[in-house]
């Protein structure tokens, strides 16, 4: 079974071409990547398998030194990486995601929690 990404109404795998990181075991950024995804897990505690996908991370996060060795024709085992002080901040409002679920979803009998998220993206635009 492929690894998920963890936040709140995603589940991307790599396969729908996103990278996953694991936590870090540095105990302070930990506390740091737990904190912002309880903004929408409010008790939810990390396991050694819990990963995040790269759309969590806004872009300066990222080192861009293997995207540019690959234009120039190199191999790259890793096309996105982390810097080490990366902390994730890209999650859906608790706020809009309770307001979405309690007016649209919640009287739809079968609805899929995924929706929301995607209502969400699409209104945060």
């Amino acid at each position: 079974m492929p690894s998920r990404c963890i936040a709140a109404f995603c589940s991307n795998t790599r396969e729908d071409g996103v990278s996953l990181f694991r936590f870090p075991k540095e105990p302070e950024l930990l506390s740091k990547w737990v904190r912002e995804v309880r903004r929408t897990r409010e008790l939810w505690k990390p396991s050694p398998t819990s990963v995040l996908c790269s759309e969590h991370f806004e872009l300066h996060c990222f080192d861009f030194v293997p995207v540019l060795k690959e234009s120039l024709g190199y191999s790259v085992q890793h096309k996105r990486v982390l810097l080490p002080t990366a902390v994730p901040t890209v999650f859906p409002s608790g706020r809009l995601y309770k307001m979405v679920f309690i007016r649209l979803l919640a009287p739809i009998k079968n609805f899929n929690k995924y929706y929301i998220y995607y209502l969400i993206k699409l209104f945060s635009v």
